[in-house]
């Protein structure tokens, strides 16, 4: 494993076998803002595992980003990370597939996509409940806040669970500013490539979960039309990357092996 920072600041985290298949660079969605991932680089190799038999690469965004940050401005920091690795295959979740969809028009550097948990824009839901949590952030309700994000996310047994441990859990981990974490999530808010969708030639498959209101199936249908692209569904909420993540990573793999 190899971590450090790229010139533009993003952290990484490199795992994972050098084969000549080809690297996955990991995008990852707004929980990367409420828990920096890539200061943890062994729960990272033991949540990719079922990926690792090529190269993996998960990048985090930087710290102290611009408060009128958008998508497409990440997806431009991307395409810098891309042109020093090379080409590569992307697996984006959520707010990271709003930044893939804008990098797979401004680079021909991606062989196969993988666009899990997202879409052209957010569903009237999840518009609902991102704009809650904004206001929970702005108020300082740190803990109403996570609870809130399990809550809003997660599904089954472990709901609860996560409800109950979220705060705890959650400060025990590093974490980028409060104010990234808004600014990301007013993002998302913001983001819309119903037009752009239609120019994005690279291979693509789109992934949800069957009962995720952030994303319904609505969304994923419309997008993946407008792409051109394969869909796959299982099951969960919004958080099904990471509750049912061994099945994600399953339908990814077979895709990218192909």
């Amino acid at each position: 494993m190899e971590a450090g920072k790229y010139q533009n600041g993003y952290e990484y985290v490199k795992m994972g076998k050098n084969t000549s298949k080809r690297k996955i660079l990991v995008i990852p969605g707004l929980n990367d803002e409420m828990v920096r991932s890539t200061r943890y680089p062994l729960y990272l190799r033991y949540h990719y595992r079922g990926l690792q038999n090529r190269q993996i690469i998960v990048a985090s965004r930087k710290e102290g980003l611009s408060q009128d940050i958008t998508t497409e401005e990440m997806a431009k920091h991307y395409k810098e990370i891309i042109d020093e690795e090379g080409p590569c295959n992307v697996l984006s979740v959520s707010m990271g597939g709003f930044i893939a969809q804008h990098l797979a028009t401004k680079t021909d550097k991606i062989e196969k996509l993988v666009l899990g948990f997202t879409g052209t824009k957010l569903g009237k839901s999840g518009r609902t409940k991102i704009k809650d949590w904004i206001d929970l952030l702005k108020k300082d309700k740190t803990s109403e806040f996570y609870r809130e994000v399990a809550g809003d996310t997660f599904s089954g047994l472990k709901k609860p669970l996560y409800k109950l441990s979220s705060t705890a859990l959650w400060k025990t981990f590093s974490r980028p500013p409060k104010e990234d974490l808004i600014a990301c999530a007013e993002a998302c808010l913001e983001h819309d490539t119903t037009k752009e969708a239609s120019s994005i030639e690279t291979d693509t498959l789109m992934i949800g979960g069957r009962n995720d209101d952030f994303f319904p199936e609505n969304i994923i249908s419309e997008t993946a039309q407008r792409i051109g692209a394969e869909t796959r569904y299982i099951g969960g909420r919004h958080a099904a990357f990471q509750q049912n993540s061994s099945e994600f990573h399953d339908e990814s793999r077979r895709f990218f092996d192909r």
